[in-house]
């Protein structure tokens, strides 16, 4: 009874939040107007802080930064690893370079080591892998005109898939798994001031930090702090929700429990600190009781683990967690389940599948509920872990601690399955059977699914090609070839050209010019020519030695355009094929091990 009173009231009150969706893109366009007329123009430190990520990232990060639209701003790199490599980019790209003797509470200390040494009323965080448009100021400094506002926290997309859609080779048929959140949860929590800040893409205004003391450190999760208390002030955090910024998804599957495990571990240590939304003075009654759901989310996975063994259970130990005929089940829960399918489609706005999400759910299960357990036990034990950023692997690798209780609990499915049909004949009460067996079958097949997932395929994030078409001229020897780009990146391009004559397809070197972007004579290192279905000439390069103007061309193209990252939606009939399609694919298999 507690496992499903407790499924029941996070799912009807996601359903409540998507109902209370607040869209504020009109009022970004009318509060817009003064700082695009130059009116209103507070001066804006730009916070980028850094760890142990590379130069390659961060280059592009700061480049973003700079291409902002905003007179009034200033870049800061926030190195918490005092490397030479890190002051040396900032020299190059003309930001300042901030560093500290230690790194006491990881990125909320450098933050707040950062506001001593800077002086502007607003300050911006953007974390190490996240590129902003370049409209991100414009959409957002306006806000602060309302004197009652202290944060804008904006939609943060991912520029490149979740493991999980990359595991199973979906990318293009199932969502982000963090689009549910910032499409739909945070939109409803805005309506009833009770926006949490994300740690990254937000905007915030220098005299509400000095007022709580900077970025609170008594927890993992500074952001959600933070949030607490402004709004236990009496100010307002509000979401806009545009996709202002891109960033890096986890890219492994160990990457995305640790991450997530941080998370919870973060939001549940508010249960054993002056930040308590239960006590914690100031907040009204409706913030409480939303934050707490917040809180009582990370508990939902040792719910999930119990959904996850109650046929074993029932089989077993004769523990009936369902007493009911077929009729009944066909009768009462399945008009039930549709309609919750339809309903959660609709009021999402196709933002996050029904069913991928008991997916989700399975693959983080264990690891959860041991850190919730954990963590109620000894909430301040675990120590701060940064999520890697730019890893890479040359072929796919099973994670085993993530798979392992996965596999034993397949197991043991299997074994009941295959008992259960070679004893069919001799069960009584053929009905309760029937839908324990069901359900085993379909937690069989979940898992499944979930262990495919642990198998991580190799990604390469940081050179991610992206569909662009521009015209382009491409120099070759003593040939002119003109056509347009079909896919593009800072790193290189593949373009094609309406060209039917002959060409040397061993030419290596080539020059390209793209007028749209003022990119004229670039040197580019040619990886294929090839010829089309159409006969079009297909040619493949690298970016060879580009200038610094070049580069900032490049970047403020491919992350910067305003409108760059548009909202995926999710068609529940096609993600219920690609569910059973994903156990005959079996694409982590097919990708090298």
């Amino acid at each position: 009874m507690v496992v499903e009173a407790l499924g029941w009231i996070l799912s009807i009150s996601s359903l409540i939040l998507a109902v209370l969706e607040r869209d504020r893109t009109i009022e970004a366009d009318r509060m817009s107007q003064a700082v695009l007329q130059g009116e209103y123009l507070p001066w804006v430190d730009v916070y980028v802080p850094t760890y142990n990520e590379s130069v390659t990232m961060l280059r592009r990060t700061i480049i973003g930064c700079q291409g902002m639209d905003y007179p009034h701003k200033r870049i800061y790199l926030l190195d918490d690893c005092r490397r030479w490599q890190m002051k040396n980019l900032a020299k190059e790209l003309g930001c300042s370079y901030l560093t500290r003797p230690d790194n006491r509470h990881a990125k909320a200390g450098n933050i707040n080591h950062a506001l001593l040494h800077t002086h502007g009323e607003l300050i911006v965080v953007f974390d190490c892998d996240f590129i902003p448009t370049r409209n991100f100021l414009t959409r957002t400094v306006g806000f602060f005109q309302q004197p009652e506002t202290a944060l804008v926290q904006t939609h943060k997309a991912y520029y490149n898939s979740d493991p999980i859609r990359h595991n199973l080779g979906l990318q293009s048929v199932i969502t982000n798994d963090e689009d549910m959140f910032f499409g739909s949860i945070l939109s409803g929590r805005d309506r009833v001031n009770s926006v949490i800040c994300c740690g990254s893409s937000f905007v915030v205004r220098r005299r509400v930090l000095d007022r709580i003391g900077g970025i609170p450190t008594e927890t993992l999760t500074e952001d959600f702090v933070t949030s607490l208390k402004i709004q236990a002030l009496g100010d307002r955090v509000i979401y806009l929700n545009e996709a202002l910024s891109a960033g890096l998804a986890a890219e492994n599957i160990g990457g995305y429990i640790d991450q997530r495990l941080r998370w919870g571990q973060g939001t549940i240590q508010t249960l054993f600190c002056q930040a308590n939304p239960f006590s914690l003075a100031g907040l009204n009654l409706v913030q409480r009781f939303i934050h707490g759901l917040g809180i009582l989310y990370w508990f939902q996975s040792g719910a999930y683990v119990a959904f996850l063994c109650l046929p074993l259970a029932y089989f077993w130990f004769g523990i009936e967690p369902i007493r009911a005929s077929l009729s009944e089940m066909l009768f009462f829960f399945l008009p039930y389940y549709l309609t919750f399918v339809v309903v959660f489609s609709w009021l999402t706005g196709g933002r996050r599948s029904v069913f991928w999400a008991e997916v989700y759910a399975a693959i983080i299960a264990f690891p959860v509920a041991f850190m919730v357990i954990n963590t109620c036990t000894n909430p301040f034990g675990k120590s701060f872990k940064v999520t890697p950023k730019g890893v890479s692997a040359k072929r796919a690798i099973l994670n085993w601690q993530a798979a392992s209780p996965l596999i034993i609990l397949l197991l043991l499915y299997l074994c009941l399955i295959v008992t259960q049909i070679l004893n069919w004949q001799w069960i009584p009460n053929s009905d309760t059977v029937s839908i324990g067996l069901f359900w085993a079958i379909y937690n069989t097949f979940i898992l499944l699914i979930a262990i495919l997932i642990a198998i991580d395929v190799p990604q390469q994030v940081l050179t991610n090609f992206f569909p662009l078409q521009l015209s382009c001229n491409m120099h070759l020897g003593d040939r002119t070839f003109y056509g347009i780009t079909n896919s593009l990146s800072e790193w290189g391009a593949n373009s094609s050209f309406n060209n039917n004559s002959a060409i040397d397809t061993a030419i290596k070197i080539g020059f390209l010019d793209i007028p749209g972007i003022n990119l004229f004579d670039a040197p580019v290192m040619i990886n294929r020519i090839s010829r089309d279905r159409h006969n079009n000439l297909d040619i493949e390069f690298n970016f060879s030695e580009l200038d610094i103007f070049s580069q900032r061309q490049l970047v403020n193209l491919v992350f910067g355009q305003p409108d760059r990252w548009q909202p995926q939606q999710i068609n529940e009939v096609k993600s219920l094929w690609s569910l059973f399609g994903s156990i005959f694919r079996i694409y982590p298999l097919t990708r090298n091990i």
